[in-house]
C-alpha cells in the first residue's frame, strides 16, 4: 500500500513508504543524536576550560599579591635598642591576647588554628617586630588532616591602602620633603598640606637614620620634636584615621574553610565567603588578613579558593655579619619554620604528628641548636640570615571532570632544594578527576637585603 503524503510534481501520485519513512527517521535521529552528543562534548569541555582558565587568572593574581608582600616585609620596621631574642622598642598592642574568634570573623569548622596573639604577637615583652613569622604545619583544624602552614608578614605596606604609600623624612630644622602631589604627601592640615580633606590627619611613625623608632603613631598635623644637627628622621604613613595599636601593619596568610552549602548551614551577617561549588569538597580557600588597627582582629579577604595545601620554605645563609651582606656565603641552607619561642633548643612549632621530618629541620637542629646567631626566633637575626622563601600552594584547575584521569596518586610538594611533604591525593574523594596542579613562587627578600638568585 502507498501513501500519498508526498506528491510528484510532475506525472504521477506516488510517494512515501512506510518503511523509507521509518529507515529516514532513523537516519535522521542517528544524525541528531550524534549531534546532540557533540554539542554536549563541546558544552561540558569549554565549562571545564572556562573554569580552568578562570582558576589560572586568580591563582596568578593572588600569588602576585602574596610575593609583592614578601617582598615588602621589613619596610620601615622599628628596630630595637640592642641584639637579642627580644630587642625592646615602645611598647605596642597586635593581635588581642585572650579573643576568641567566633561568628563572623571565623568560619567553622576550620578555625584558623593557631594562637593569632602567643603565636605571632612580638609585643608580650615589648620585642621589635619579626618580619616574617611562619607556623608550620598546625593549620587549619585539625592540624593531623591537613597540616598548612601560617605565614605572618609584617611591614608598613602589608595594609595596601593609600596612606602606605607616603613617606618624607624631617630634619633639624622640622623641615620635611613636600612631593607637591597628594599621593605622595602625607595629610596633616595644620601643615598646611593643600588639598587635603578638611580634618584629615593621616597617623605616621618616625624612626631615627638607625632606625629607632621615634614615634609610633602620630598625626601627621602634630610632627615630632626635630631631631638633632645633622640627623634626619624617616617618616612613613601608616594608616589614614585610626590611632595605631603597633608601629606597622601586619598581614596574615592561612587557610580556612568559608561557609558553604555543600559543608554545612550558611549563617552570618555580612554573608561569608561562599565555598565555590566546583572546588573539591575537602578544600579550602586561602585568605589574606589585614589586622585592625582600631581592635587587633583581622579583616579578612578570600584570595584564592580550591586549595588543598599551603606551605612555605625559607632560605637562611648561615655566613651573614649583617644585613649588609658581609660576610655571607651566597649558599643558603633551606628550612621549614621560624622558631617561635626564645629557646633556640624549643621544639616549638614542631609537631612530629603531622610532620615527621620536623624534629630534623636545619632551622631547628643544624642552624638553630647549633648557631644561635643564626636561629629565626628574633628580629635581628631574621633581618641578618633569611634571603630568600618560597612558597608552594597545591590546588586544582577547574571543576571535577568525568571524563580526565590524574596519572599519579600523590604529589611532592616542594623543589630540587627542599621537600616539605608528600600530599597523598587518594585520600580525597574522586581526586582522579581533578587537574591537580603545585602552584610555585620564589621571593627575594628585598627589604631585607635578599639579592640572591
Amino acid at each position: 500500500m502507498r501513501i500519498p503524503l508526498l506528491k510528484k510534481i510532475a506525472g504521477g501520485s506516488a510517494g512515501f513508504t512506510i518503511a523509507e519513512l521509518l529507515v529516514s527517521m532513523l537516519i535522521v535521529s542517528i544524525m541528531m543524536g550524534a549531534i546532540f552528543a557533540s554539542f554536549t562534548t563541546l558544552t561540558s569541555s569549554f565549562k571545564v576550560q572556562t573554569k580552568t582558565a578562570e582558576s589560572q587568572i586568580e591563582d596568578v593574581l593572588s600569588l602576585e599579591l602574596l610575593r609583592y608582600d614578601l617582598e615588602s616585609a621589613g619596610y620601615g620596621l622599628p628596630e630595637g635598642t640592642g641584639g637579642g631574642a627580644c630587642s625592646t622598642i615602645a611598647a605596642y598592642s597586635e593581635y588581642p591576647t585572650g579573643f576568641t574568634p567566633t561568628g563572623n570573623t571565623n568560619y567553622t569548622p576550620n578555625q584558623y588554628t593557631p594562637d593569632p596573639a602567643t603565636d605571632f604577637n612580638d609585643s608580650t615583652s615589648s620585642c621589635e617586630p619579626r618580619p616574617i613569622v611562619l607556623d608550620h604545619n598546625t593549620n587549619p583544624t585539625p592540624s593531623n588532616s591537613n597540616g598548612s602552614d601560617v605565614l605572618v608578614i609584617k611591614s608598613i605596606t602589608a595594609d595596601r591602602t593609600a596612606v602606605t604609600k607616603k613617606w618624607t623624612m624631617l630634619d633639624n630644622a622640622g623641615h620635611f620633603i613636600v612631593w607637591n602631589d597628594l599621593k605622595w604627601d602625607l595629610c596633616g592640615n595644620a601643615n598646611g598640606n593643600a588639598g587635603c580633606a578638611a580634618g584629615l590627619n593621616e597617623r605616621a611613625i618616625a624612626v631615627s637614620s638607625t632606625r629607632q623608632l621615634i614615634s609610633g603613631g602620630f598625626q601627621f598635623s602634630t610632627l615630632p620634636a626635630a631631631p638633632a644637627p645633622g640627623q634626619s628622621y624617616i617618616i612613613y604613613g601608616v594608616n589614614s584615621t585610626t590611632n595605631l595599636r603597633m608601629p606597622f601593619n601586619r598581614v596574615d596568610y592561612y587557610l580556612q574553610r568559608p561557609c558553604s552549602s555543600q559543608l554545612g548551614t550558611c549563617t552570618g551577617t555580612p554573608p561569608q565567603h561562599p565555598y565555590p561549588l566546583q572546588c573539591h569538597p575537602s578544600g579550602y580557600t586561602l585568605y589574606r588578613a589585614v589586622l585592625s588597627h582600631s581592635n587587633g582582629q583581622r579583616v579578612e579577604q578570600p584570595i584564592m579558593d580550591c586549595v588543598i595545601d599551603f606551605q612555605v620554605a625559607l632560605g637562611v645563609d648561615t655566613g651573614c655579619t649583617d644585613t649588609l651582606g658581609n660576610g655571607c656565603t651566597g649558599t643558603l641552607t633551606w628550612c621549614r619554620f621560624t622558631n617561635l619561642t626564645s629557646n633556640p633548643g624549643s621544639a616549638t612549632p614542631c609537631n612530629s604528628a603531622s610532620d615527621a621530618g620536623c624534629t630534623a629541620d636545619p632551622c631547628r637542629t643544624a642552624i638553630c641548636q647549633n648557631n644561635t646567631s643564626y636561629c629565626l626566633n628574633n628580629a635581628q637575626n631574621i633581618r641578618t640570615s633569611l634571603k630568600q622563601v618560597k612558597v608552594f600552594v597545591l590546588t586544582h584547575e577547574g571543576k571535577i571532570d568525568p571524563n580526565f584521569t590524574y596519572a599519579n596518586n600523590s604529589i611532592a610538594i616542594g623543589d630540587s632544594d627542599i621537600t616539605l611533604k608528600t600530599y597523598d591525593l587518594t585520600t580525597l574523594a574522586n581526586y582522579a578527576r581533578y587537574r591537580w596542579k603545585l602552584q610555585k613562587i620564589n621571593v627575594k627578600l628585598n627589604s631585607l637585603g635578599g639579592n640572591y638568585e
